[in-house]
């Protein structure tokens, strides 16, 4: 019930177009029965070959109810299908805005796959909910007073044998599928997700499944879910065919409990004759509104569960920081007795102290898990600290909004992601307003120019899905060129000679010096290489800073350095 609470005041926003879309489809359901009934006035009345006159008003009623009938439904549609793509806007903008926060400290447990189908397959099961959930009881409702007050006209007990089928069909009905239903609807959101995931992580490691002879293996798993898949959506179909021919079916009892009820009344000379078949088709007509309920709930499940999933998300606690209103410079940045820990698991920093002052280069360095690049994900703020101080420019971070600190930065991350996209674009993500002189003046430091050049379609060169068409040094070289393009004052280079050989790392070594010249760099690396370079090195091991010098003072006086440096 919390689930649907949050979600109805998702769609607060829109209840008075939701109101008018209510009561023209009402309208619409309602023209459709006016309709039936003065058909069938006209027919039965005509048969007693009456004088034309007496035809005028179920001719008019007729005309009147075929045109208003197509109006509003078009009316209806207009307006509902309007007020579902601004909701579907509004859920995505909602979800964006409440995810972007928390990533990547809140999201690490997730898989791509699984967002993904959270991202698209279940905001867009939240697409539906006015048109398929909220709005058709409403109508069913509407329906039956009118009805019940046309038939009470004619007799109250023809109005109440007209209700009650109606009433097990617009309630008992629904609500005995919604039983049928409810955990299929769980299944069905689940294994669409479990598919999602199953489908991106086979496409992205498509050349691990090969290599390791494994295609067949995850097919068979793909084959196993997505049949269980089928086997389920097989299921709903059935429930809702059975739910189907129930509704046809007390249709059917209420036709029938309307005309033996209706025929007596004929019979004794209470009521003429023609109105038997006026109040038939009207209760045929009638139950046009109640197909639509039992569907309503069935979607009431899928969206529960789709809501649930993304309040998951979306409710996870985030940090408000007050910000304090002041321009940055990126002159200096402290780290005093930083700790940290993902989770509340074993310390990944423990009370380390690093100073970065104003267009200083430093290196951290040391073995895998040694807490190098958990100090990147604090210094861009995707983390808070647990305890100690985290500053730049002498303001606490916890004052700062994530903007304002992470615009000081230009990263240099191990793993470059490119867009499937153009050059230029890729490029402009770090400054959008950038011009083409900026542009080319990037690349030309990153010494990418020339190659780009070359290129047929040169800066509009598409670069393929996260840029495979590019080598591993252009890749390289051109998240070089977007890192200069931004221009902050404190470069951070995460493990980016990792996976290059020896001439390719001395090149992009020199790049970077070259582009971070006037500017403070920070960089990270295992791989002891030109760190002479470097004003200061700090040594970590286990989270610890073991040793902090210059290259000279740590050769000299730190034998855990010097052992680092001749594995190197």
């Amino acid at each position: 019930m919390k689930i649907v609470i949050k979600i109805v005041k998702l769609l607060a926003p829109y209840k008075w177009w939701m109101l008018l879309s209510i009561i023209i489809g009402f309208f619409t359901i309602g023209s459709s029965i006016g309709l039936l009934m003065t058909s069938a006035y006209i027919i039965s009345k005509a048969a007693l070959q009456p004088h034309i006159g007496e035809l005028q008003v179920g001719i008019v009623g007729v005309r009147f109810f075929g045109i208003t009938r197509g109006l509003f439904r078009y009316a209806e549609r207009l307006i509902s299908h309007d007020i579902t793509f601004n909701l579907l806007a509004k859920f995505r903008v909602w979800f964006f805005k409440a995810f972007e926060p928390l990533v990547p400290s809140k999201t690490g447990k997730l898989t791509s796959g699984d967002l993904l189908s959270r991202v698209v397959a279940d905001v867009e099961t939240l697409e539906h909910i006015f048109i398929r959930v909220v709005s058709p009881p409403f109508i069913a409702l509407f329906v039956a007073i009118l009805v019940f007050i046309l038939f009470a006209n004619f007799s109250i007990a023809i109005a109440f044998v007209f209700l009650i089928p109606y009433s097990f069909a617009a309630i008992v009905v629904p609500w005995f599928t919604y039983k049928l239903s409810k955990k299929i609807s769980e299944q069905i959101i689940i294994l669409r997700a479990r598919l999602s995931q199953l489908s991106l992580d086979g496409i992205e490691g498509k050349n691990e499944l090969i290599s390791f002879g494994k295609v067949a293996d995850y097919k068979a798993v793909f084959n196993e879910t997505n049949n269980k898949l089928i086997k389920i959506q097989r299921r709903m179909k059935l429930i809702t065919g059975m739910n189907e021919s129930l509704i046809g079916l007390l249709m059917n009892i209420s036709i029938v409990s309307v005309f033996l009820s209706t025929a007596p009344l004929v019979s004794n000379g209470l009521l003429d004759g023609i109105y038997i078949a006026v109040l038939t088709l009207g209760t045929m007509a009638a139950f046009e509104a109640v197909f639509p309920i039992s569907l309503a709930l069935q979607y009431l499940n899928s969206s529960i569960k789709a809501g649930e999933r993304l309040f998951q998300i979306t409710e996870q606690a985030v940090v408000e920081k007050k910000s304090v209103d002041y321009q940055l410079i990126g002159k200096s940045i402290s780290l005093d007795k930083v700790s940290f820990s993902y989770d509340c698991n074993e310390k990944a920093l423990d009370d380390i102290s690093i100073k970065i002052s104003n267009n200083k280069k430093i290196a951290i360095i040391g073995g895998s898990g040694a807490g190098k690049s958990t100090i990147t994900n604090l210094l861009l703020n995707f983390w808070n600290i647990n305890s100690g101080s985290l500053t730049i420019d002498n303001y606490e971070y916890n004052q700062l909004s994530e903007e304002k600190i992470r615009e000081k930065f230009s990263v240099i991350p191990q793993k470059v992601f490119l867009f499937s996209d153009t050059i230029k674009n890729n490029l402009l993500i770090a400054k959008p307003d950038a011009t083409d002189y900026e542009i080319w003046r990037s690349l030309e430091k990153a010494e990418l120019n020339k190659f780009v050049q070359s290129l047929p379609n040169k800066l509009d060169t598409w670069i393929g899905n996260q840029g495979k068409q590019l080598s591993g040094g252009e890749r390289r070289r051109l998240a070089i060129a977007r890192a200069i393009l931004k221009d902050s004052p404190i470069f951070i280079c995460d493990e980016i000679t990792a996976d290059l050989d020896s001439v390719n790392e001395m090149n992009i070594l020199n790049t970077v010096h070259l582009a971070a010249k006037d500017k403070s760099l920070i960089f990270i690396t295992h791989r002891l290489v030109d760190m002479d370079k470097f004003d200061l090195i700090y040594l970590m091991e286990k989270g610890k800073i073991v040793a902090v010098g210059s290259h000279e003072e740590l050769i000299s006086n730190s034998d855990l350095y010097k052992k680092y440096f001749l594995q190197n």
